[in-house]
């Protein structure tokens, strides 16, 4: 783009500002955006074209266009740094505002680290080019074709086609999209697209309808993989994409590491910032995950720093008893423990023997010997003269777990009941 002198810039800025402000009316000026640009910025008449009959969301892109254009490219952008900015409220991102934050809120979104750790729901693979000659109907694809012709037409009443002819000197191929009657003037005879959708087919011609499209070689929406977010209404799964890398733009170099660099090249993760990133920008599949099990290694270093601490700070109750019951119990058992059983129960026991809260998870497989190890333990503050509640997550679950200890205590001075919802005299079993 030519160089402007310092004012005009200025005052384009200002106008584009008061723009958004007003919610993309298109009254920012008397004469309109595009007479404005046209007569302070002919070099950006392409950017503006059809901005008077696009929707609110078109607009919106046009004017994030029109502004990292002055920016030149995106690179008088100042990055922010500061990982404070990240609990600033969502209304304080590019691009939201007061009344999409209320929406954005609807998400769960309601700062910016928020929006930018939003996670896509799925990845969609847009990568795939093919040439309109070498199309199938029926397979979804990426197209790359020269504007040879477009135009619009009406049909029954208020419908609104229009139509695209796209050509890569090996065929042609008609977008067409219903209802969108600005998409006329924003595509323009000449011009270089790209298209993704489905391909139809449709009395001998290959036809692709309401198909997402941008100007050749953009890359936001088509030639990568693209994540598809979960969206709620008046915020398009679009508009979120766009929001979204907007801010990772300004953002993305604030997120601090969690993760000791040691540790975290030991386990092949990316720094937080390189994982947001991935995230919404994966470079294929594998990337994608890398980001995933980057920040969800981070979560649960965090949570076991956390429950660690309190752990060495909580106070408990020691449930130190002779050992006689559970020796008992052992003893009576028709096979012996695993040696995992027995590693298991050995920590078990040292922590209930302890002054200080036990937060433990006992993982392993179906079948594996979790409820002997959790009898085991229930045994242990038994016999230090307390009651144990064991919890299941559903009914039957309870009430076969009620059957299988009840068998296993047979012959044992303990008493086993099962209390669940449906259970009669409930305060008789409380006291006994």
């Amino acid at each position: 783009m030519p160089q402007q002198n310092g004012d005009s810039i200025d005052l384009i800025k200002k106008v584009l500002y008061l723009e958004k402000s007003r919610g993309y009316r298109d009254d920012a000026v008397t004469c309109g955006l595009e007479e404005f640009i046209k007569l302070n910025l002919p070099a950006a008449m392409q950017v503006v074209s059809g901005y008077k009959g696009a929707d609110h969301f078109e607009r919106q892109r046009v004017i994030e266009r029109l502004e990292d254009s002055l920016d030149g490219g995106g690179q008088g952008i100042s990055r922010v740094t500061d990982p404070a900015s990240l609990a600033l409220s969502v209304d304080r991102a590019s691009g939201v505002g007061l009344k999409r934050a209320k929406l954005l809120e609807k998400l769960g979104i309601r700062t910016i680290e928020d929006l930018l750790t939003y996670l896509p729901r799925r990845l969609e693979d847009r990568t795939r080019f093919v040439q309109i000659g070498g199309l199938h109907r029926g397979e979804t694809v990426a197209v790359r074709g020269n504007v040879v012709g477009v135009d619009q037409s009406r049909i029954s009443g208020r419908t609104t086609i229009v139509r695209a002819t796209l050509s890569d000197g090996t065929g042609f191929l008609y977008a067409t999209w219903f209802n969108q009657p600005w998409v006329v003037n924003q595509i323009r005879r000449g011009e270089q697209i790209d298209v993704y959708g489905k391909i139809e087919q449709h009395y001998g011609k290959l036809q692709i309808t309401s198909p997402v499209w941008e100007p050749a070689g953009e890359g936001m929406e088509i030639g990568r993989i693209v994540p598809i977010y979960p969206a709620t209404e008046g915020l398009s799964d679009r508009y979120l994409r766009t929001l979204i890398a907007r801010n990772l733009k300004l953002y993305g170099a604030a997120f601090p590491n969690v993760i000791p660099e040691q540790i975290r090249k030991r386990h092949d993760l990316l720094t937080r910032s390189e994982a947001i990133r991935a995230l919404h920008f994966p470079t294929d599949e594998n990337s994608f995950e890398k980001a995933r099990r980057t920040l969800a290694f981070e979560e649960l270093l965090l949570l076991q720093i956390g429950m660690g601490g309190q752990t060495r700070t909580l106070p408990g109750l020691s449930h130190a008893g002779d050992g006689a019951l559970v020796d008992t119990f052992i003893a009576r058992l028709p096979f012996r423990l695993t040696s995992a059983q027995q590693n298991a129960m050995r920590e078990i026991m040292a922590d209930l023997g302890a002054s200080r809260r036990m937060m433990r998870l006992l993982q392993g497989d179906v079948g594996s010997g979790k409820t002997i190890v959790s009898l085991i333990a229930a045994l242990a503050v038994i016999d230090a003269g307390y009651q144990v509640a064991i919890m299941a997550p559903t009914e039957i679950l309870a009430q076969q777990h009620s059957l299988k200890i009840s068998q296993l205590l047979a012959g044992l001075p303990v008493n086993s009941a099962v209390l669940t919802s449906a259970s009669k005299k409930k305060d008789e079993l409380k006291q006994e």
